[in-house]
Formats: C-alpha cells, sequence, structure tokens
C-alpha cells in the first residue's frame, strides 16, 4: 500500500506525461488488489461480492482480448475521429500497412538478382527486415524497390489509398491533462485515443524500366 501510495504521489509531483509512467504504478496497483481480493475470499460477504470480481475478471480478460488481437498494431489509415493506439505506443511502432506493402513489393519483383534502396537501418529495420532478401544498393537508378522516407505529421492521416505515401509509424504520447473520466471508460472499453498521435510517412515504389524511380507510386505496384 505504501508503495502505491509513494509512486502516485510521485507521479502527480512530476507531472510526468509519459506511458510508461503510467505502466510504473500498475505493479504496485496490482499486487495491491491481489491482496484486497484474497481478503475478500476470506470475509463473510465473499458469496455476494464474487460476482462483481466476476465482472472485473471478464472487464480485464475483454481488453486483453482487445490490445493484444483487435488492435495489435496501429491503422494508420483510420479517421482521426476513430483513431485507435495503445499506452505502450511511446515508441515509433510499425503500422500494418507496412507489413502488407512490403509484401506487395515482394511479390511484385522477385528477389533473384533484384536490389532495394532502403534508408538507413536506423530509421527503417523494419522494412530491411521485410525486405532481407533483397540485395541493397544506394544507386536509385540500379535499384528495383526504392523505398524513401517521408514527413511526420501530428494528427491522423485520411487514408487515401490512391496516395503513394503510407504511415509506417506510429507513436503516441497521450496527454492526460485532457482526459476525462468519461473519456477513460471510453479508451478502457475501445482504445480509442482521446489526443493526436504522431505518423511518419513512406513510400515504396517500383519504377518503370522506361520511368525514373521517383514516378513509382502504389499504383504500379499493383499494375506489377
Amino acid at each position: 500500500m505504501v508503495w502505491a501510495i509513494v509512486s502516485l504521489l510521485m507521479l502527480a509531483t512530476v507531472g510526468a506525461n509519459r506511458s510508461d509512467a503510467v505502466i510504473a504504478i500498475l505493479l504496485p496497483l496490482t499486487i495491491l488488489g491481489a491482496c484486497g481480493l484474497d481478503w475478500m475470499h476470506r470475509s463473510e460477504r465473499w458469496n455476494s461480492i464474487r460476482y462483481a470480481v466476476a465482472a472485473g475478471v471478464a472487464l480485464t480478460l475483454y481488453v486483453q482480448f482487445a490490445v493484444n488481437f483487435v488492435h495489435p498494431a496501429p491503422d494508420t489509415s483510420e479517421a482521426p475521429w476513430r483513431r485507435h493506439a495503445l499506452l505502450f505506443w511511446s515508441d515509433p511502432t510499425t503500422s500494418i500497412q507496412t507489413v502488407r506493402e512490403c509484401k506487395r513489393a515482394r511479390n511484385a519483383v522477385s528477389p533473384a538478382g533484384a536490389s532495394a534502396m532502403i534508408p538507413d537501418d536506423n530509421e527503417t529495420p523494419q522494412v530491411r527486415w521485410y525486405l532481407r532478401d533483397f540485395a541493397l544498393t544506394d544507386s536509385p537508378a540500379a535499384a528495383n524497390i526504392v523505398v524513401t522516407i517521408g514527413k511526420t505529421q501530428s494528427g491522423a492521416l485520411a487514408g487515401n489509398p490512391d496516395a503513394p505515401q503510407i504511415g509506417f509509424e506510429e507513436w503516441w504520447t497521450p496527454d492526460f491533462g485532457t482526459l476525462t473520466i468519461a473519456g477513460a471508460i471510453r479508451y478502457l472499453l475501445t482504445q480509442r485515443a482521446w489526443s493526436d498521435v504522431e505518423i511518419r510517412d513512406l513510400e515504396i515504389a517500383i519504377p518503370r524500366p522506361d520511368s525514373t524511380p521517383s514516378a513509382g507510386s502504389r499504383g504500379e505496384i499493383e499494375d506489377k
């Protein structure tokens, strides 16, 4: 109990606005809740309390299923008003669009004898992994696949399917100062973000033999 109280007081004093600060106080609160549940199990009112405990367990399982299977990765095509984000996405997290586009590129170009121009490994390690069967090259003229890093946008992309860029990374630093009780309940049930997220663009282009590499787009991949 002392651990939980000190953690809450420190969070309020420091004013941390990071998701890992919230996770740091969950451990003492979880242990405290387990001790309280054990005490309630030994009390005479357990027969009436157990239904509320069962509802809490069901809610916990529901949230675990949602964050692990329903929203396992960012979907950057979601509209701003229905953006989903998890608290531990404070670091850049690979979107589901990146996996799809890399798979589309692999299907369009055979890795045998083909090469790809991919930015520095520190910026796009996930893209290098998905396209690991292609030889790396620094020349866009010699590359069969050209990967270009775009700009970072705050908020949400509209999800234009005709745009050559995709949102390949998303991260979220939630603004707890704007969180209300109703918003917290809605987030618990739906994982809807209550503040803006950051999204970084990326383009995977497959140049035509008679065109420059910069002319590639997602539509050309589909034509292949």
